[in-house]
């Protein structure tokens, strides 16, 4: 029996293949819209059992994607990266070991007919699609929840983290944190030299949003060897009523701001970086990022920036709004009406390289 939310609705399950949690990516990276999509072909493709070609409106497809975008060219996109990321897999019978490596889809096609309806259509890979289909081992993911989720960090952890709300001890994989990084962030060139900024950075926002959005809760342990964290893993427990949880939780994942993405632009930013970092960051931090990047840039009595979309970079990266505001070094500029921020020596030799 599927399972309904408050309304007596069925809710849609996708059997998540188990192989295809924890995906470490070769090259590219992962994005939150590259999950939200394979989820959902996946999730049509079970319904529709073995077929060469697989066939949903386009409509159809972006609404349980949970997808704003209705521009086909931002699609094809997204298929290219999909298409590019290889999966590892690995089955095992009573007298025979297969290891291989594919994509996570075979190929996909957009068909739009002047006057009708724009179909999408796709094929899974030949070789592993019976596994895909129907999984000998998989994880049950409430889709509704996994789409609504808005960072890519989230969806993966709730993916890696929902195949334990059935264990017993409710215990993940207890593994190097740097494991975990690339497979949290769907992104192999992430350069995160410690734990505490993955753990700021990524962990804490993820769990804060699984928690608040999903049927689970996600807690952190931690595993030290002397006064140094090494290695960690996840304690999942299941909510009593997920659906109260998530039907009242707010809406993250709605359209994204196209003013905030515009003033993003604006600094020379490309549009699809613009679209990413609006995708990655809070809304308000994003703000308050682009405030202090225009205040710094009109500073009067400090160095002229080298390079205004390296020190935005910067500041996002290491989450300067987050900061306790400088005080002026210059009293001068004070009483020309300007509160530049006051970086040290240090922090403008970096950014303006």
């Amino acid at each position: 029996m599927e399972p309904s939310n408050n309304t007596g609705t069925a809710v849609e399950v996708l059997r998540q293949p188990n192989q295809t949690l924890a995906v470490l990516p070769v090259s590219g990276k992962i994005t939150a819209t590259m999950r939200k999509l394979y989820a959902s072909m996946l999730f049509f493709s079970q319904q529709d059992g073995s077929k060469d070609v697989y066939r949903r409106s386009f409509g159809e497809l972006m609404n349980l994607a949970e997808y704003n975008s209705r521009n086909t060219l931002d699609l094809r996109e997204q298929f290219r990266m999909l298409q590019s990321i290889q999966v590892e897999w690995n089955t095992q019978a009573s007298d025979e070991t297969r290891w291989g490596v594919s994509g996570m889809i075979a190929q996909a096609e957009i068909v739009e007919h002047k006057g009708h309806a724009t179909y999408v259509e796709w094929s899974l890979p030949p070789r592993i699609r019976n596994e895909l289909l129907d999984p000998t081992s998989y994880t049950a993911l409430l889709l509704h929840m996994s789409t609504a989720l808005r960072g890519g960090s989230s969806i993966a952890l709730y993916e890696i983290c929902s195949r334990y709300k059935t264990s017993p001890n409710g215990l993940t994989m207890r593994q190097h944190w740097e494991w975990f990084c690339p497979r949290i962030t769907g992104n192999p060139d992430m350069e995160v030299t410690e734990y505490k900024y993955f753990k700021r950075d990524v962990l804490k926002r993820a769990m804060a949003e699984v928690n608040a959005m999903t049927d689970i809760e996600v807690n952190l342990i931690e595993h030290k060897m002397g006064r140094r964290v090494e290695q960690i893993q996840f304690k999942v427990t299941r909510k009593a009523n997920p659906f109260v949880a998530w039907s009242d939780a707010p809406n993250n994942a709605g359209p994204i701001d196209m003013d905030l993405m515009n003033n993003i632009v604006a600094f020379g930013i490309k549009p699809k970086q613009a679209k990413q970092w609006c995708e990655e960051y809070d809304e308000a931090f994003l703000r308050k990022t682009i405030a202090l990047v225009r205040q710094r840039e009109a500073a009067v009595g400090l160095p002229k920036l080298g390079s205004v979309i390296a020190y935005l970079r910067t500041a996002l990266r290491d989450r300067h709004a987050d900061q306790p505001e400088k005080v002026p070094a210059k009293p001068a500029a004070a009483a020309q009406g300007v509160l530049p921020l006051a970086p040290t020596a240090a922090e403008l030799a970096k950014v303006d390289r």
